[in-house]
């Protein structure tokens, strides 16, 4: 696979961190793609306090394998869309491909 420089200059870490994977109870909403986790579905949870400011992220699975196969640099949470646009000219929701029309 090929790697996307997902690192950022001026990132500052989370002084509070927690990851870990969990299945759903609920319907949730994926932080990257927007897809529902549905329950029993295994997805990615992290909290943490960047700047102050609490968040919660929840990511699916297929967007758990993307942000794996192409942002071993690291990421910003919830942005994985607009990184993967940035960097790979792709965007894997809506099937847009830089220079590509997609068909109607």
């Amino acid at each position: 696979m090929t790697a996307c420089d997902c690192s950022f200059i001026d990132y500052e870490a989370p002084s509070v961190f927690r990851q870990e994977a969990r299945t759903a109870r609920k319907a949730h909403a994926c932080s990257e793609c927007g897809r529902i986790i549905d329950p029993g579905d295994t997805y990615g949870h992290v909290t943490g306090c960047w700047d102050g400011h609490w968040s919660t992220f929840r990511t699916c699975a297929p967007c758990r394998a993307i942000r794996a196969d192409y942002c071993s640099g690291g990421h910003e949470y919830g942005g994985l869309r607009e990184t993967l646009w940035e960097c790979l000219g792709i965007d894997y929701v809506d099937g847009r491909v830089a220079g590509w029309a997609v068909e109607a």
